[in-house]
């Protein structure tokens, strides 16, 4: 590759983003979950759904469809409905909630395009949502609101129309109700909202993020009653709770494992054979787990290596005498420069070789 400036880089970066984002990827008819592969759709007249849900998986349905789940009536307020979409990827989840609650799986409203990929939803609708609504409203959670007006839908239409501006009311508003009963809901909460990396130093960081934070609040007063020390901070539009000691972190998913987390099983797995010699294998590894939307915002090898010499220079700065604070700002607008340098010229590698291998797998 010709030498380029760093606008140029950057031009070319986004113009091939913008071509990723108009290649569609075929449409899905299957996905796997457990080893095996499902075809879809798999529709309600073949699920048998169990009678009882164990309390343990009722908790972890309920943390899960708090996070990720969506109540709501049809056009015709005449049914309800309950919806969980999620990345072809982590289906098995929706797998668990069709065997313990009924439902069918079917193709999601995104097809895929680019580096995201297609989607798949649970969908369960009329007397099955009524008393699985039922069911996970037992459970004390954010929606909890919401499910027990899905479980009480009522036959009048006066009271249909009634219904539907609670249920629109009770989506805007931050939620009146919150908790974190157990490890089991939070198994839940966390593989629909969690988030696990590392750093080089050999730590854990644990993260969870929600629109509204009073959810987060019971969940830092759960880990905090077993203590375990959270930090919570709004990002935007969004609060994030982050556990950042180690040891807590690696505590918190030891717990979630053993309170049946899914998703994020194998991540969580991996996290914990984090040591001071393996961090780059593992971050690997966690990286080939996770989804595409930030895939170009993480640092190589090398760029994780820069950033390191970035901050200990930075530290260098901040501890220098004054005679030496020159010569080492220099040094560190260097780094800094050629950190940015040579970060825009392994994204725009990135891209050009991801848009290569889609348009051949398009062509085939």
């Amino acid at each position: 590759m010709r030498q380029l400036s760093l606008e140029q880089l950057q031009h070319r970066f986004y113009r091939l983003r913008r071509l990723l984002s108009r290649i569609r990827l075929p449409p899905i008819d299957s996905f796997e979950a457990y080893g095996k592969t499902y075809s879809l759709p798999m529709r309600v007249e073949h699920t048998k759904a169990g009678r009882h849900v164990p309390p343990r998986s009722l908790e972890y349905l309920a943390g899960f469809f708090d996070g990720d789940g969506c109540a709501r009536n049809t056009w015709s307020r005449s049914s309800v409905r309950l919806e969980i979409h999620q990345s072809s990827i982590n289906a098995k989840v929706l797998l668990f909630f069709k065997n313990l609650l009924g439902g069918g799986i079917y193709v999601g409203r995104s097809r895929g395009t680019g580096l995201f990929r297609p989607t798949v939803r649970w969908e369960l609708s009329g007397a099955g949502a009524a008393h699985a609504a039922a069911l996970l409203s037992t459970v004390s959670s954010c929606k909890q609101p919401q499910l027990k007006v899905i479980s009480s839908w009522p036959q009048c239409m006066s009271a249909r129309r009634q219904s539907a501006t609670n249920l629109q009311l009770l989506k805007k508003l931050p939620p009146a109700t919150a908790n974190c009963p157990s490890w089991a809901f939070l198994a839940g909460f966390f593989d629909a909202e969690g988030c696990i990396s590392v750093r080089p130093s050999a730590s854990i960081v644990v993260t969870l993020g929600q629109k509204h934070d009073p959810v987060l609040h019971c969940i830092k007063r759960f880990l905090a009653d077993r203590g375990l020390d959270s930090s919570l901070y709004k990002a935007r539009s969004v609060s994030m709770m982050v556990i950042t000691r180690t040891e807590a972190s690696r505590e918190i998913l030891r717990q979630l494992l053993s309170a049946g987390l899914r998703v994020k099983r194998e991540s969580a797995r991996i996290a914990l054979r984090l040591s001071s010699t393996n961090f780059y294998e593992v971050r690997e590894q966690l990286q080939g787990l996770v989804g595409n939307q930030a895939r170009y915002q993480r640092l190589t090898r090398s760029g994780t290596e820069r950033a390191s010499q970035i901050k200990r220079c930075r530290q260098r700065l901040e501890y220098a005498q004054a005679s030496d604070k020159p010569e080492i700002a220099a040094w560190l607008a260097y780094l800094q420069h050629a950190h940015e340098m040579a970060s825009a010229r392994e994204r725009y590698v990135q891209v050009r070789a991801d848009a290569r291998a889609l348009l051949q797998h398009a062509e085939d």
